[in-house]
């Protein structure tokens, strides 16, 4: 497992093509407060792959590319090995400075790599795209933006009303609000809420 940043200006000014960056040491610290872990990586680059694998010395890189920080929780370890988030932390470091950055894996991503289980689900249930096997995020949503009962991130359905069956204007299927008054402010009978038809005599709201 690894990072290839593609088209890498070293700082004598050459151009490399794939850099290949390796997490090389990883430290772990323990917060004072909290399950909290306080966790610190640096990276090791090579020109390419090939160099690393033909045992070629790697070359420097600045300090703001040479090191990531993360703190993670105790939980956190259920979804992920130290080396998955490692790699993820250096990868969001330099893509931040605008590099251009790829996983690099020898061969597919086995439990040795990422703790998922033959079906592809990491120990909490969900994948390496974040859903479970039902289809859902974290949060209950699926890549559409439904939950499970069909409402959306801001709570309506495809029709466009709310659990308690109201659109965004605050009008049900029948056009009433929830005081039973339409649009233009009258209740199914006609009567407003100034107790007024619409041809202005006086008129008794709708219980």
């Amino acid at each position: 497992m690894g990072l290839l940043v593609l088209n890498y200006t070293t700082s004598q000014g050459f151009l490399v093509p794939e850099l290949y960056l390796q997490v090389t040491n990883i430290r772990m610290l323990k917060t004072l407060q909290g399950p909290n872990y306080g966790m610190s990586y640096s990276v090791t680059a090579y020109k390419s792959v090939q160099d690393k694998d033909a045992g070629v010395s790697p070359i420097g890189l600045p300090n703001y590319l040479a090191y990531a920080e993360e703190v993670l929780t105790a939980n956190d370890f259920y979804d992920q090995t130290i080396f998955g988030f490692a790699y993820g932390a250096v990868k969001r470091v330099w893509e931040s400075h605008g590099f251009v950055v790829q996983d690099y894996y020898p061969q597919p991503p086995t439990p040795t790599t990422y703790i998922y289980d033959c079906s592809g689900y990491s120990f909490r249930g969900f994948n390496c795209a974040g859903y479970d096997s039902e289809g859902y995020d974290r949060s209950g949503f699926n890549r559409a933006g439904w939950d499970r009962e069909g409402y959306d991130r801001q709570g309506y359905n495809a029709q466009g009303y709310d659990r308690n069956g109201y659109d965004k204007d605050g009008f049900n299927k029948d056009g009433l609000d929830s005081r039973g008054y339409d649009r233009e402010g009258y209740d199914k009978n006609g009567c407003s809420k100034l107790c007024l038809d619409r041809n202005g005599n006086p008129c008794t709201p709708t219980p």
